[in-house]
Parts: structure tokens; sequence; C-alpha cells
């Protein structure tokens, strides 16, 4: 594992990088995100990570990225300047007790589909899409496309305020928002702009 920004989380006011001690990425303040690279069952590794400016990556998934990711200088300039500027920040340890509030790596859960050569070929149309090549390695896989597709649906479900979550309503209808309450699902505290799936009775 490689990455300068892996299982921190920035506090631009204090100019601080305090450690999470989960899988959280720092450059992500808005969405409190895990690594990304993780979520599509990689490695975190900044030199190919799409959220380094240097990466390889095609200029419109960078724009894709800078767009969702970082709202188009949220922070008060180009994501590469972000990036710099959190290079000048402080990393330092937080207490026991507020780790223990930080959302931890979680074990990873596998998924297995079987699906017609047909479906398989209409996906296949979709790893031509530049963006496709922000979920895996070049040249981008009909794998890619299914967590590119699965990244967009947990986000839809876990961020109200999201483009996915109209997108999902048209997909599934609206009865399933019922199942979830205000809260991060990924652990971390005084997140109310995010819902989380309510917890079941005994558990």
């Amino acid at each position: 594992m490689s990455c300068e920004f892996y299982g921190y989380h920035a506090i631009p006011a204090m100019r601080v990088l305090a450690r999470s001690g989960g899988n959280q990425c720092a450059l992500v303040t808005s969405a409190f995100a895990p690594c990304k690279m993780e979520l599509a069952g990689r490695a975190p590794d900044w030199p190919l990570c799409p959220y380094n400016p240097s990466a390889p990556i095609p200029r419109s998934c960078r724009r894709e990225v800078e767009r969702a990711e970082f709202n188009e200088g949220v922070h008060g300039g180009s994501h590469a300047v972000w990036v710099d500027q959190l290079r000048s920040y402080t990393k330092h340890d937080m207490g026991h007790e507020a780790q223990r509030l930080m959302p931890k790596a979680e074990a990873n859960r596998t998924i297995t589909i079987t699906v017609s050569a047909t479906v398989y070929s209409l996906l296949e149309v979709l790893t031509h899409a530049e963006a496709a090549l922000s979920f895996g390695d070049p040249p981008a896989k009909v794998e890619d496309v299914v967590l590119g597709l699965i990244d967009h649906a947990q986000q839809g479900v876990y961020r109200p305020g999201s483009w996915e979550r109209p997108w999902l309503c048209q997909a599934f209808g609206h009865d399933w928002i019922s199942k979830l309450e205000v809260g991060d699902p990924y652990g971390r505290p005084d997140a109310p702009m995010f819902q989380r799936p309510k917890k079941r009775e005994g558990s």
C-alpha cells in the first residue's frame, strides 16, 4: 500500500491531517469518502489513483473526478492546488477516543453474478467510455463497469443530495428510502447530511 492520503481526515481550518485509523481518503472532505481504489477492490496506490493530478488517466475522466468529487474548486483552487495544500498540512495521530469514533477498514464481501452473452456485450460497450478507467487498470473491463455502477448506486443510497438518488428512484421506486435513517454508513460522527440503513431489531 502506497498512498500518503490514505487513512487521514483533513481539517482545513487547522491545516492538519489527522490519522483516522480507517480507510478514509483525506482528499475528499465533503463526503467523508473511503479510498476509491480500495472500494474497487484494488490496493491503494497514489501513482495510479484517479485523484492524483499526475495519474495516467484520460482528461475527460479527470474532469469527471474533479467535478463530482471536488465540486469544481470548492477548496479555493484547482484539484492540483488542493493536493499541494494537503501536502503542507501537519500530520498527527488522533486520540484513542477520536480514533474509536472514526470508520475502520472493513472486510470485503464477494458478489458473484452471471449474465447472458448479450447483456455482457451491452455492458462491454461502456468499457469504451473514458470514465470507466477510473475503476480499474487500462484497458477497461466489464468488471470495471460493474464496479462503477456499484459505486454510483451506493452513493445514491447514502447521499440524498447526489445526482444518483433520483437515478436510483427511477430504477427502483421510492419505497426503499423508508429503510434509511440519518447518519453516515461509514461510521463517522456528525454527518446529518447522509443516510444509512436502519438497524435491524435486536442488532
